[in-house]
């Protein structure tokens, strides 16, 4: 082909517009066709001509006239459908005739030693350092890789985990025991660290785990051999509170020295990560009080029931008296050493179905609850009280009650006001049955639930009543009896 004919020089660009313009016909497409592939004289022209489109482009390009509303949405054609498709074949024919020259470039440089490849082992997952073993009503948070969370699910090191409602309970491998509630957020970096971002956790540590730390923003917790609870608050503040042991509190200063504060037994510090300073505190373990009841064996309790976390002083609280209010008091985990006959319910619902009893044998182990009512004025109390493990009976009378103080209460507590006349729920007198129209106004206690581990009851009255409700317990729950604790009383 001659490209220096005027003639066939328009006629090529006659071909290309008419494809352009999708004119074109099967013949002169295929005729086109020919010459881009066969003739270079024919594809400098072509090359030419999509240069000069792409000058007049972008200097159209800087142009931003205001477009008119009614042709804002019409079809694209004619111009505009030529301009398109300028670009698109300018891109192709530029490759053809770019990629050979590229080609020979690095066909004609000399060979480059490649380096051997570096070979890097798989570190692998890393470890599983805590499983989940108990959920009371979690709610997981977005954090979770899961929606939900099966009790036996293991975490790895690094893991976030963030609770939104309920309670939960993690065991570490080193064996300590974190029990979280509430809006928590929290990491285990390895079996003897935890970060805790925000929230409410308490731990148990063995012997085994001593020297556990809980870091937090601007210090972090120790343990010495110890429970204690840590909260986290939405400044980035935290207290540790010490329920038994020894804890120390640690921050750390930007010259490098290090503040510490140790704490024994009911002693508290505040850590402000903005000053990073650590002070002292009122010790308040009702802070914590729905860990530790989970602690210790509660499920879950209704509005109208308080957890006491402490042991009591007096076995009649007179500091624990609230209108609507029942409370919760766990005593000790003791073995039966004879035989015990307690109620499998209380209430006089029938006079011809007496409340039934039943003996628990020798041997067996219970957990002990006293329950204690004392509103001061009249009133009426109905509520529940969940338990992890089944409700081995109750005990409801005087002498019952008598009887068990000497198993199942702390040493702590004083038993001077231990024979307080009708400190028991008081029995109705037969006649008072028989004429009562209404026999649910009278106390009741009634065990429910598919594995008997929920406690219903009905109290009505304006003087102290209390009850043991005693729970079976596994052998791992025993407590030494009036055992030394590691810390200052």
């Amino acid at each position: 082909m001659d490209g220096r004919n005027p003639q066939t020089r328009e006629s090529t660009l006659a071909l290309i517009e008419a494809m352009l313009c999708g004119e074109i016909t099967p013949e002169d497409q295929q005729r086109l066709n020919d010459l881009l592939k066969n003739d270079d004289t024919a594809r400098l022209i072509f090359v030419e001509h999509m240069d000069l489109q792409a000058e007049v482009l972008r200097l159209a390009g800087r142009a931003q006239p205001v477009p008119e509303p009614n042709l804002m949405h019409r079809p694209v054609g004619g111009a505009a459908l030529r301009t398109a498709a300028w670009m698109l074949v300018a891109t192709a024919v530029s490759a053809l005739l770019i990629v050979p020259a590229i080609v020979r470039f690095f066909a004609t440089q000399p060979a480059q030693p490649q380096a051997a490849p570096q070979i890097v082992a798989d570190a692998g997952p890393l470890p599983l350092v805590a499983t989940l073993v108990a959920e009371f009503d979690a709610t997981w948070g977005e954090v979770m890789d899961l929606p939900s969370l099966p009790v036996g699910t293991e975490m790895r090191a690094g893991d976030w985990i963030e609770l939104e409602a309920g309670a939960a309970v993690l065991e570490l491998r080193s064996g300590v025991r974190c029990v979280i509630s509430g809006e928590t957020l929290l990491s285990f970096d390895g079996g003897q660290n935890c970060f805790l971002d925000s929230g409410l956790a308490t731990f148990e540590v063995p012997p085994q785990a001593i020297g556990f730390e809980v870091t937090t923003h601007g210090g972090k917790f120790v343990d010495r051999g110890t429970e204690f609870g840590v909260a986290v608050g939405v400044m980035g503040e935290s207290e540790v509170h010490v329920f038994k042991g020894l804890v120390d509190a640690q921050t750390d200063f930007a010259d490098g020295n290090v503040q510490t504060l140790r704490l024994s037994r009911h002693h508290a510090a505040t850590l402000n990560p903005h000053t990073r300073s650590l002070s002292l505190t009122r010790f308040d373990v009702n802070t914590f009080a729905v860990p530790i009841a989970i602690s210790e064996g509660v499920s879950r309790i209704s509005p109208t029931v308080r957890f006491v976390p402490e042991p009591l002083a007096e076995i009649i609280p007179h500091e624990l008296q609230e209108f609507g209010r029942v409370f919760l008091c766990p005593e000790q985990t003791e073995v039966l050493e004879q035989e015990l006959v307690v109620y499998e319910r209380f209430d006089f619902l029938a006079t011809d179905a007496p409340t039934p009893r039943r003996p628990l044998p020798a041997g067996t182990r219970l957990k002990s609850y006293l329950v204690h009512f004392s509103p001061g004025r009249d009133s009426t109390v109905d509520g529940e009280i969940t338990f992890q493990m089944p409700i081995a009976g109750l005990v409801a009378d005087g002498p019952g009650l008598l009887a068990t103080d000497a198993v199942f209460v702390h040493s702590e507590t004083s038993l001077a006001d231990a024979d307080r006349p009708l400190r028991a729920i008081e029995t109705p007198s037969a006649a008072a049955i028989a004429g009562n129209g209404d026999l649910s106004t009278f106390d009741r206690l009634r065990v429910s639930g598919p594995d008997g581990k929920t406690l219903s009851f009905h109290l009505k009255g304006s003087q102290v009543d209390q009850f043991r409700v005693l729970v079976h317990a596994d052998p791992e729950s025993l407590e030494p009896a009036n055992g030394p604790d590691n810390g200052e009383k």
